[in-house]
C-alpha cells in the first residue's frame, strides 16, 4: 500500500479508498466537461471504483 501524502502543515492530502483505505489509484476513464474533468479511478489494491470531478484552475 502507498503512504498517504501530507501537506507542509501536516494536513493529509489525496484520495483514500473507502473499501481498503489504500492510497494507490489509477485513472480508468477521463472525460473533459466544460470547465471540469471527470475521472473514474480504480484502487490498485482491491479494485474499488471511485468517480471524481476536478475543477480546472487557470
Amino acid at each position: 500500500m502507498s503512504q498517504q501524502p501530507e501537506a507542509d502543515d501536516g494536513e493529509q492530502l489525496g484520495l483514500e479508498c473507502p473499501k481498503c483505505c489504500c492510497w494507490d489509484f489509477r485513472a480508468y476513464y477521463t472525460r473533459r466537461q466544460a470547465k471540469r474533468i471527470r475521472r473514474v479511478k480504480i484502487c490498485r489494491h482491491c479494485g474499488q471504483r471511485i468517480t471524481t470531478t476536478e475543477r480546472i484552475v487557470g
